[in-house]
């Protein structure tokens, strides 16, 4: 942050969400004299108006499955810069709807969002292609049915010249008239 604010002086920081490194990011932050540029708003329930003020997200992952705010991100418009772990690189593409950096390279994130912020218009560009992508590829009820057809073709595929016949065990009629089951 304190580079990213060399270039964009106007900057400030909203790390929206919880977690354990809290204590040592408010200290950190404090150590930098940072502290009148880096919000913690803690959880939030309004990501949507959070990424509605946003010029750019920023996720600096150490771990990430299927990054779920990459998604409403994208799906929201906005450029993200994110680090190359797990899932992100999937959902993110890097040089179309945002950057992807190394895991722990602060100089590479800081130049990622500085440029971003400096230029608008490849920003509104990330953010364009970004939302297309999000309704393309990961639009819920898409997801659904793409889930439905593979399994419907994997179960086509199985029994492809094969006849099922029902292997349950047949019950007697005296054990159908049996109270005890």
């Amino acid at each position: 942050m304190a580079s990213i604010r060399e270039q964009c002086p106007r900057t400030h920081l909203f790390l929206v969400g919880e977690g354990a490194c809290r204590p040592l990011l408010e200290a950190q932050t404090s150590t930098l004299k940072l502290s009148d540029v880096v919000h913690f708003t803690g959880y939030r329930r309004d990501i949507e108006d959070w990424f509605a003020l946003a010029d750019v997200i920023v996720l600096p992952s150490r771990w990430e499955g299927m990054p779920l705010v990459a998604i409403e991100a994208l799906a929201a418009g906005k450029a993200i810069v994110a680090t190359a772990v797990d899932g992100t690189p999937e959902v993110v593409l890097h040089g179309e709807c945002g950057f992807i950096v190394p895991q722990g390279d602060s100089a590479q994130m800081a130049a990622a969002i500085t440029r971003l912020l400096r230029e608008p218009q490849l920003r509104r560009k990330f953010g364009e292609v970004g939302r297309r992508r999000a309704l393309q590829h990961f639009d819920s009820a898409l997801q659904i049915e793409r889930t439905e057809r593979l399994y419907l073709d994997t179960l086509h595929q199985s029994t492809r010249g094969r006849r099922f016949t029902d292997r349950r065990p047949a019950l007697s009629s005296e054990a159908t008239n049996d109270s005890s089951l």
